[in-house]
């Protein structure tokens, strides 16, 4: 579809920039009118665009918790419990979970993210997670799922 497409036009060149990825690997990257494709290593290439990348930026881009994106986004075969179509990108620190409305975060490698893999993910008695993780206070970080809560606090939790 070329500049009919999601993306649009380019906004600019391809560049090569100057952080890595946390496995060391060079990243190119290049802007377009709805989004942001970027290429390193064995990964070829990969989009960001919509509310994934809007919650991405939201959170530093590349700079921030989740790193580069590891994967493209990808439509999952399990639903919201109100129906809602799911799609979910990959990063190197969380996923990013959308619906056509909104996007959520799960920081991987924390007790919540542990907590919720044991109980089946989106699979489990949660259900889809339906906001990003908050500090509550400075030791207590929660996250909301359509069926629940998990609570982290600082001493792993």
């Amino acid at each position: 579809n070329f500049e009919n497409g999601s993306l649009g036009y380019p906004v600019g060149n391809q560049s090569q920039l100057s952080t890595k990825t946390r496995t060391g690997q060079t990243v190119w990257t290049q802007n377009f009118e709805g989004g942001r494709i970027y290429a390193y290593g064995g990964h070829g290439y990969t989009l960001l665009n919509g509310h994934i990348y809007d919650q991405w930026a939201s959170q530093g881009y590349e700079h921030g918790p989740l790193g580069y994106p590891t994967t493209d986004q990808f439509k999952l075969s399990t639903k919201t419990s109100d129906g809602q179509t799911v799609w979910i990108q990959k990063f190197e620190g969380g996923n990013i979970y959308a619906t056509t409305t909104q996007a959520w975060i799960v920081y991987t490698g924390d007790s919540i993210y542990t907590q919720w893999a044991a109980q089946g993910y989106e699979h489990g008695p949660l259900g889809y997670p339906t906001n990003n993780p908050t500090t509550t206070n400075t030791t207590t970080t929660q996250q909301t799922f359509e069926h629940g809560t998990l609570t982290e606090t600082t001493d792993g939790n």
